[in-house]
C-alpha cells in the first residue's frame, strides 16, 4: 500500500499463479464475496485482477444508468442471480425489463425498451467494462482445428 500512496509504479502480473489463487481463495472462504465471484469467473485463466478491476466502473455506470437502461441491467442481474444462464437472450430482457420500469418511466420511452435498454447498458467506447454485451458465439471448429464445410 505504501508504495501506491507513494506514487511508485507496481506492477501486477497479467494472471494470478497457483499461489495467489490459493490466497485468493482463502480470502473468498473467509467471506469475501467479491474475490468468491471473481474466482468463480477466473479460475481457469486466473485473470482476477482484471475481473475485480470492472466492478467500479460497472457500479457507476449501474447507478447513472436512465431507467431503461437500469430496468434491463436489474432484469439481468436477477436473471442471473436466480440461475439463469450467462447469455440472456434479447426477448427475455426486453419483456422481464417492462416490470422494472414505474408506469411514468415506461409512458416516457422514445423506443423501443430492448433498443433504449440495451443500446445504454453497451460498450461506451474501448477499453470500457460493458454490464450487458451483445453474445456471438464461435464458430464450430473440427478436431484438427479446421472450420466446417457445408
Amino acid at each position: 500500500m505504501r508504495e501506491l500512496l507513494a506514487g511508485s509504479t507496481l506492477f501486477v502480473p497479467d494472471a494470478f499463479d497457483a499461489q495467489a489463487l490459493a490466497a485468493a481463495a482463502v480470502r473468498a472462504e473467509s467471506g469475501d464475496r467479491l474475490m468468491a465471484d471473481a474466482l468463480t469467473r477466473a479460475r481457469t485463466h486466473g485473470r482476477v485482477t482484471q475481473d475485480l478491476a470492472g466492478a467500479p466502473q460497472l457500479l457507476n455506470r449501474y447507478q447513472n444508468a436512465s431507467p431503461a437502461a437500469k430496468a434491463v441491467l436489474e432484469a439481468a442481474m436477477d436473471a442471473r442471480r436466480l440461475g439463469v444462464g450467462l447469455h440472456l437472450p434479447q426477448a427475455f430482457l426486453t419483456d422481464a425489463a417492462i416490470d422494472y420500469l414505474d408506469q411514468s418511466d415506461y409512458d416516457q420511452l422514445t423506443d423501443d425498451l430492448g433498443r433504449a435498454g440495451l443500446r445504454r447498458t453497451g460498450r461506451g467506447g474501448p477499453r470500457q467494462t460493458s454490464p450487458v454485451a451483445q453474445y456471438h458465439p464461435q464458430a464450430p471448429t473440427t478436431a484438427a482445428g479446421a472450420l466446417p464445410t457445408r
